[in-house]
């Protein structure tokens, strides 16, 4: 009887090791010890310790109790099967994935395989096996150290073999770094200058230096320019990019308290994205600075380089005004010093237009012309999950899904407004944002409760944006989710035709 008991904890652990390899790999590989893995542990070493003391009861009391045991390690096995088919991020079967769940699983099976043929006694081979189930955390730790050292090593090589490919191709190399826009500037940037220039850039959100590489590796030699996502988690990050792949020209699209929890402060963030501009300065190269962000605007106030002011309420070199935000798109003058050129766009929110005037000061920079640049903007098409309008079953959806910061946030915001219908909001509010956390979104409530009428919530910031909502003594309806997964039945439900729907940000698992 005490087989069934083993055989469900140790498949047990076996499902249980997926999940926090799968918490491991979204974090770089390295399994980290904050609420993520938690939330997860605390409640499936309950369930262990709950049929620990159930099998100690059956073996030193009364035989009964196993069936009791059996039971309970069953339906956490159960449980646990149910959780991973249902969890939203799947452990993604990479090359080295597949190395990390190999070595992993066989190390835990080599584990219990040992206890079962080296204690004999049913009873007490069963009680062994709980405490290497409790220890699996641990046991991913250990293998991580030489794993991870060896694919540092191995991706260092790859690093600077692309870092010296880069240097014999001898593209010009346009970085773009900053707490957010990074990605939607690229994108509008390469699209300006795609008729004028052969010009490629990295691919979809990659900005690490892995990233940038694995993009490198993919030109052929033909490119003249080359567009690259310089991002930043922690100090050091955008020195070690501009020392592996050189940038000849910037743009600094803004700094918020973005990454906060792994900067430390917001003074360490600026120090770090200003690092940028500084490597520019060095090759002799400009950088575009967006003067709407107070911190960019000191950064380009204090540069000693070339440099190009950006705005879209501010006056610089290059600047947007008469701004009309409209459903299906804005309309702006775009200023090039003194010459007045008007500009329409498919893209929504005022921040959008702030990231056109900065990649239209960088196309001018590099030479395109300003009837090339506009005839451009006008044919940009909507970019994936940020602010992206779509219309689909009679309702209004406005998928601003990819991430938040404060600028963005505020900026979907004023976009719901212009539609028709009850607004119906998805938000977690801002993540990562250390000691400041409750603060900032307890502001995005307050903001919420001015244009929603129905506010849907989900994360660990439920109950500051909630806050906020009370702050206001919000009237709409507030609706708290566990899960991505509610998140979908809740919309599928409240959701109506003639509503607009606003989702604000990503509902990872993870968080």
């Amino acid at each position: 009887m005490f087989w069934g008991t083993a055989a469900a904890i140790i498949f047990s652990g076996a499902i249980a090791q997926l999940r926090f390899l799968c918490l491991s790999q979204n974090n770089s590989y390295r399994l980290p010890c904050g609420r993520a893995v938690l939330s997860f542990y605390i409640p499936f070493s309950f369930g262990l310790i709950l049929s620990f003391v159930l099998t100690v009861f059956s073996a030193t009391v009364n035989y009964e109790f196993i069936y009791a045991a059996i039971s309970v390690s069953y339906l956490a096995l159960v449980i646990l099967l149910v959780k991973n088919i249902l969890y939203r991020t799947k452990f993604k079967l990479t090359n080295r994935g597949k190395k990390y769940i190999i070595i992993c699983e066989f190390t835990y099976f080599l584990i219990v395989i040992f206890i079962i043929l080296l204690v004999k006694n049913t009873i007490i081979m069963v009680l062994s096996l709980y405490p290497v189930i409790m220890s699996i955390p641990l046991i991913i730790k250990v293998i991580e150290i030489p794993l991870n050292c060896y694919y540092h090593k191995k991706n260092n090589k790859f690093i600077y073999s692309q870092k010296n490919r880069l240097e014999q191709l001898k593209p010009i190399v346009i970085g773009i770094t900053g707490s957010y826009g990074k990605t939607s500037c690229k994108k509008i940037l390469e699209f300006l200058l795609f008729e004028k220039f052969c010009v490629t850039t990295t691919e979809k959100n990659f900005n690490t230096p892995l990233g940038v590489a694995l993009s490198v590796e993919k030109l052929t030699g033909s490119e003249q320019i080359f567009i690259a996502e310089f991002g930043a988690r922690k100090v050091g990050d955008i020195d070690e990019l501009c020392n592996l792949f050189p940038p000849d020209y910037g743009i600094l699209t803004g700094v918020c308290e973005q990454h906060l929890e792994s900067f430390g402060t917001a003074e360490n963030i600026y120090k770090e994205k200003v690092k940028l501009a500084l490597s520019v300065a060095q090759r002799g190269g400009t950088c575009v600075f967006n003067i709407n962000d107070k911190n960019v605007f000191k950064m380009w106030r204090e540069h000693r380089g070339k440099k190009i002011s950006a705005g879209s309420y501010k006056k610089g070199d290059v600047y947007a005004s008469e701004i009309e935000l409209m459903y299906n798109g804005s309309a702006f003058i775009l200023n090039f010093g003194n010459d007045k050129y008007l500009c329409k766009t498919k893209l929504l929110g005022r921040h959008n237009i702030q990231n056109i005037v900065m990649c239209a000061a960088m196309a001018r920079e590099l030479g395109c012309s300003p009837d090339e640049i506009v005839k451009r903007i006008e044919l940009l098409q909507p970019i994936e999950h940020r602010l992206e309008y779509i219309y689909a079953n009679g309702v209004h959806i406005l998928d601003d899904a990819y991430n938040a910061n404060t600028y963005g946030v505020k900026s979907s915001l004023e976009m719901l407004k212009l539609f028709p219908g009850r607004h119906i909001v998805v938000s977690q509010g801002i993540v990562e944002l250390g000691s400041i956390s409750s603060r900032i979104n307890e502001a995005i409530g307050e903001e919420l409760s001015e244009v929603s009428d129905i506010v849907i919530l989900c994360g660990p910031n439920s109950k500051f944006i909630l806050l906020g909502l009370k702050n206001k003594n919000y009237a709409g309806r507030i609706i708290r989710a566990k899960n991505f997964k509610e998140v979908q039945k809740i919309i599928s439900c409240t959701v109506k035709k003639g509503d607009t729907l606003l989702l604000q940000n990503d509902i990872p698992d993870i968080y």
